[in-house]
């Protein structure tokens, strides 16, 4: 039979992460824990700089005791909605992947609503989790948090 393909167990074949439906990017700045913080006004660095601007690249010698901001952008590429959609990051844990101080969410959260009620509170470390929401179909979504590093290794 040419020109029909039988897919056994619903097997499509391979996706390549670059036609992924969902693609999540997390960026990040580098910031003095100010008390305000106007999270959608900080631009994207073109220096690729975490210390002048969200940025993708890895952060080096951050001091402690100063506050990483981080940016996660959820996109849909898809013809279609993505239902039930929860974003979720854990925050570094000493001991845990190299980590050797903990991060701890400090305010101001951005849109707090956006955020599940078993999301770690403010000051403590965890689990950051949102509301289950649904993403249209080619839309894109930001979600802001704030963290502070720990003042010494003991913390």
């Amino acid at each position: 039979m040419t020109n029909k393909y039988f897919y056994d167990t619903n097997n499509f074949g391979r996706v390549a992460a670059e036609n992924a439906a969902l693609v999540l990017i997390k960026y990040q700045y580098v910031n003095s824990c100010p008390a305000t913080i106007d999270y959608p006004t900080i631009s994207n660095t073109a220096a690729d700089n975490p210390n002048s601007g969200f940025s993708t690249k890895p952060i080096d010698n951050i001091e402690p005791g100063n506050c990483i901001a981080y940016k996660i952008t959820a996109t849909n590429r898809a013809n279609l909605s993505i239902d039930n959609f929860i974003m979720q990051d854990m925050l570094q844990k000493k001991g845990e992947k190299g980590a050797v101080v903990d991060s701890k969410l400090i305010a101001p959260l951005y849109k707090p609503n956006d955020y599940a009620s078993d999301s770690v509170a403010i000051d403590n470390n965890g689990l950051i989790k949102t509301k289950i929401s649904t993403l249209a179909a080619k839309s894109s979504y930001d979600f802001y948090f704030n963290t502070k590093y720990g003042t010494t290794q003991s913390n």
